[in-house]
Parts: structure tokens; sequence; C-alpha cells
């Protein structure tokens, strides 16, 4: 199997990407240089045996499937106000970085944990804010590793966001912790430092129901509430992974994130549940919980006609087609506008990582994180989800509260 010589995919905080914005504004790495306490403003082994390197199954979904993540939006009308922020975003310095180009952060991991992994205490560090973030011990597999980082342990050896996420499917649960750092570097080692963690009953639908009709008084984990994100929804089902790319079909919405200057300043609307003090867009700038659908094929090769769309890697084409038909939230604050899973615990990879250097130079590659730089923010419409436009003010009821002793999550 093919196994990473160095990291050829951007750790997040070196390109900016916004870490999680919790009840006081915190702005992370994010593109304005906010600390946590501001106010303002891969190499996996492929052979390995280890409950980290789980391959994705492309037909599982991690939540109910009625949630507004899986929802096909093909033909649904765009927001009154759509016109009016693709025309701001259009302007110069107001869309994604860098350059108004559409490129993908492949850093993030999702590690995957069965009965026999065991669970971990950690230490509260400075990162955690009890009103808005959840406290019990997290399942932690051997052989994982953190977002962002070239090698095979724990350690947060940047000032990134170093996520840890972890899926526990017996126990249906999931596990989104900001800011870990396992100092000793193997799973069971301590001391164990852990920032705000958000952990996620996959069995509940948080509101999210499409179908049945959004429930805005309800909304994810409650209204100005965080959660791994600055947005408050969960990370792990909006990234697409490596199988889903090597399959061609991808079938569920994707995460984009901006700047925080060209995001609404403090406004959120569902399915988002927050939003920061670091936003500082105007009016017709995108608040957080916007939805974004990609035009049809018509549309792109017409203002792309320098463009073979026939001869896009497999992965380009896959991501293509889940924007138009299921679309992307905007999620958090930073650069690099899409993100996808990292490859790095998978046996399947973006590239030949042994033959090339960078996988532009593989013709076989599933997906480079240039390959749709192309695409602007002209290409897309912003989608209307209904339900009040709120203004965040820290002031979060948590709707739900982790029991560490029986590992569920309880409605207050």
């Amino acid at each position: 199997m093919m196994t990473y010589r160095k990291s050829h995919f951007p750790p997040s905080c070196r390109f900016g990407l916004l870490a999680t914005a919790l009840a006081i504004g915190l702005a992370g790495c994010g593109d304005d240089g906010a600390s946590a306490d501001d106010d303002t403003g891969g190499d996996g082994d492929a052979d390995s045996d280890s409950d980290a390197d789980a391959d994705a199954d492309a037909d599982e979904h991690l939540f109910p499937k009625s949630s507004i993540w899986y929802q096909d939006r093909t033909g649904e009308p765009p927001h009154p106000q759509s016109e009016a922020v693709i025309a701001w975003m259009s302007q110069a310095g107001n869309s994604f970085e860098p350059d108004g180009e559409f490129r993908i952060d492949l850093s993030i991991k999702v590690l995957h944990a069965d009965d026999s992994v065991p669970f971990q205490t950690f230490e509260k560090t400075a990162d955690f804010y009890e009103s808005t973030c959840d406290y019990g011990d997290i399942p932690v597999p051997p052989g994982g590793s953190l977002e962002g980082h070239a090698n095979t342990d724990y350690r947060c050896q940047s000032d990134g966001d170093c996520h840890l996420i972890v899926v526990h499917k017996s126990k249906q649960l999931l596990f989104e912790m900001w800011r870990a750092d396992i100092t000793g570097g193997t799973f069971d080692s301590k001391p164990f430092y852990g920032g705000c963690l958000a952990i996620w009953d996959l069995t509940r639908d948080y509101g999210w129901n499409l179908q049945q009709g959004l429930d805005y008084e309800r909304m994810g984990r409650g209204n100005d509430c965080a959660s791994g994100d600055a947005a408050g929804y969960p990370i792990a089902p909006l990234l697409f992974t490596p199988e889903e790319c090597a399959a061609g079909e991808i079938d569920h919405a994707l995460r984009f994130i901006l700047p925080n200057r060209n995001i609404r300043e403090r406004i959120y609307v569902a399915p988002a549940t927050h939003s920061t003090n670091p936003t500082a867009g105007g009016v017709n700038a995108p608040p957080y919980g916007a939805q974004f659908r990609l035009k049809p094929d018509a549309d792109l090769k017409a203002a792309h006609p320098e463009v073979d769309f026939d001869n896009l890697p497999i992965g380009a084409r896959a991501v293509i087609t889940a924007l138009q038909k299921y679309g992307m939230f905007l999620a958090d604050g930073g650069a690099i506008a899409l993100t996808g899973m990292s490859d790095f615990h998978s046996n399947t990879k973006y590239c030949d990582h042994d033959l090339y250097e960078w996988c532009d130079e593989d013709p076989n590659r599933l997906l480079h994180e240039h390959d749709l730089k192309f695409i602007r923010v002209s290409d897309f419409e912003m989608l209307d989800n209904g339900g009040p436009e709120r203004t965040w003010t820290g002031d979060c009821t948590l709707l739900y509260h982790y029991d560490n002793d029986s590992q569920t999550v309880i409605e207050n």
C-alpha cells in the first residue's frame, strides 16, 4: 500500500482556517490573527490494523437521512437575497481566499473507534468554555493523529486547530474536540489537554429535518451555542472522503469557510446556531449557516470555456455534482474555501504519494487541492432555509448534556 513521504496537504492554520468560535467570540487561528482568548475579532500507515485506520462507507450517513445535510436541493429557487449577496462577494477581496479561488483543504482527519478503544480523560484548557462545551471521556484510537499534522501521534505541534474527531458507531456518538493535545504522543499517554468539545448523538436530528420543517427554536445544540465549528453544527458529516471520490459519488452537503471580514457581522441563520465577534461583513455578506449551491454544468461551461470538464479527475467531478445537488454550508472563518477529509488514515489515497512529489503531477489522481480553483463565487446561488436571522449575543443555553457514566447525550 502507498504511504506518504511528506505532507502534501495544508494544515488548516497554515492557511488561516478559523478555529472553533466559542461563547466569547474567539477567533482561533483565523485570518484576522486573533488569539483564542481575544474578544476581537497526511502519513497514515495503510497496512495498519489500528482502529484509527477505517475506510468510510460511501452509503453511510452519520446522522438521520432526514437531516438537512442529505437533502437534494436541485431546482429549488434561490434565496431572495442571493443575487445581492453574490454580487457583493464578486467584488475584489469579498469571497474566497486566496485570490477568490475555490481551493480545497484536505487536512481534517476523522478517526473511528470500536468497543475495544479505551476512553481517555482530558484536562480542560483555557479554550474550554463551560457554557457551550461538553465534558466527558473521549475514545482515542491507537495509531491516530490530529488534524493538519503529518505524524502518527496526538501531539498538537502547531498553533493550529488540532481537531480530534472520533466516530464511535456502536455507541452512536461523534466526538469533535478543538485544540486537542496529548503531549506524550500516544493514545494513552498523559497529559491530555483539550479545548472545547462537542459530543453529538448520531441518532438525533437536532431540528435539522428539512422535510418536516426545521425546528428553528431547538436547532443543533442550542441557539447561540458553538461546536467544533464557529457555525455550531458538526464537522464530520460535511466532509467528503477519498472513498467517495473514488466511487465518483458524494451524497451529502459540504463545508466551506470564508475570511471573517466576508461573513455578515454577528449574524447566523438556520441550520447555524452561532456567530463570532471577528465577523465584519455588511448586510450583503453571507451569514453563518448560509447554504450555497453550484450552478448547473451548462452555466459552468459557459463561464469557464478554458476548462475541460470531461477530463477533470473523478473526485473533482464528484465534488462538483455534490455542490450542484446538496450544496455547501458556511461553517467557519479563515482561508481555503472547501474542506474534505484527509486520506492520512485511509487505504484510498487522493493520489499516488509514492510516485509523485505533488498530487497535481499524478494524471490518475482522484483529486488535488487546486483542481477546482477555477470556480468563482459567481458560479453559486444562495438557498433559503427559512427562519429568522439571529444576532449572536453569546448567551448559550445548551439543549443537551453528556452523561459520562452512561455515555449518552441527554436532553436538558
